[in-house]
């Protein structure tokens, strides 16, 4: 009989087994393997294009090292009902017998010979950093990621290791997000595209430190008991820094709570086709309207606001205005503008290395 804390089973199933059930050719990739080794649980799923393992320590010692293939999702689901604080289950004959205070639940179990995880044999020096600024920045760059499959290098998230830095980049070709963080890192330069980061947001979330490491094949990143193993998104990345302008003629800085509230409200009148903001700076004020004349829509609204370089009016998207502010850390943000045609570039005062960028969109 196998003794495990209901709360680290839970862990390791959903971090372990983040990558079962996403796979569309392999049926044995809808499981997750449990290794029994000792007094430790190994629980790993694979999707084909990237693995995770996650290590446990059980409150029992086996006699000897077995594994099995399940799925995650039932085991968890079976846990969440039980009301113990300790799990309890043995497996054999293709089940695994879960049993706890008020009875017990059966689940099948399948063969784990047949499971196979992606090759670690690319795995080189690792860079580390704080698992707290990488969490932050994957989860702010993931909302400027390409959704469509057109060019399949903007479907990731752009990282390079280089003289103790890590650049991290997203884009889909009408907004960009870039930053730079501190890291330990002083061998040759490294970099790759990878694509799963809400697997690697969950495994490094709550993590002191998390190590990186870019293979020829693999991107690698790990966690004191946890690793994940992704395939590297093929071709280079776009050029993105010749894409972000350095000069600009106007800036307004402003209040990012007020202008978030502002867009939202003001979006509702906007078209469903466009989903067109228009800013206009006059004086020292920042006006953001929207209409829809088909349904007869119409929206704006007034704040006060720093504006350096004179008078301009620049249309945006919602969406894009509202993901480049999401991503500013401190109280204002202040925007750069060349003219109504150029890109609109977002400067976080909390963080010089932070920047975000949205292409305009035309004003009638």
């Amino acid at each position: 009989m196998i003794t495990i804390d209901k709360k680290e089973f839970l862990e390791g199933l959903n971090i372990g087994g983040a990558m079962a059930g996403h796979s569309k050719t392999m049926p044995m990739y809808e499981f997750a393997k449990i290794d029994i080794k000792g007094a430790t649980m190994i629980v790993s799923s694979c999707n084909g294009d990237a693995s995770i393992t996650k290590r446990v320590e059980m409150l029992s010692n086996t006699d000897g090292d077995f594994a099995f293939c399940a799925s995650p999702k039932d085991i968890v689901a079976v846990i969440k009902s039980i009301n113990d604080t300790e799990i309890k289950f043995e497996v054999a004959n293709n089940t695994m017998l879960i049993t706890h205070k008020k009875g017990e639940m059966q689940l099948p179990t399948h063969d784990a010979d047949n499971f196979v995880m992606l090759s670690e044999g690319d795995m080189g020096s690792f860079a580390t950093l704080k698992a707290r600024d990488l969490f932050n920045a994957l989860k702010e760059a993931s909302l400027f990621v390409a959704a469509d499959e057109v060019r399949v290098v903007m479907n990731g998230v752009y990282l390079r290791f280089e003289d103790n830095l890590m650049s991290i980049a997203s884009t889909d070709g009408r907004k960009i997000y870039c930053n730079v963080l501190p890291c330990s890192y002083t061998q040759e330069p490294m970099e790759g595209i990878v694509k799963h980061t809400s697997a690697i947001l969950r495994l490094i979330n709550g993590a002191d430190d998390v190590h990186v490491c870019v293979g020829e094949r693999n991107i690698y990143v790990k966690v004191f008991d946890s690793m994940l193993c992704a395939r590297r998104i093929e071709g280079n990345y776009p050029k993105y820094k010749a894409v972000i302008p350095t000069t600009h003629s106007v800036t307004a800085k402003i209040l990012v709570s007020d202008l978030m509230d502002s867009a939202r409200r003001v979006s509702m009148a906007s078209s469903t086709d466009s989903n067109l903001l228009k800013l206009t700076m006059r004086g020292a004020t920042l006006e953001i309207s929207s209409e829809d004349v088909m349904v007869n829509k119409r929206a704006k609204e007034t704040h006060l606001c720093e504006v350096v370089g004179g008078d301009l009016q620049i249309g945006v998207s919602s969406q894009m205005l509202a993901n480049c502010l999401s991503v500013i850390e401190s109280e204002y943000v202040t925007m750069r503008f060349m003219d109504a045609t150029r890109p609109i570039v977002y400067i976080d005062e909390a963080n010089e290395n932070k920047i975000a960028m949205s292409m305009p969109m035309r004003v009638e």
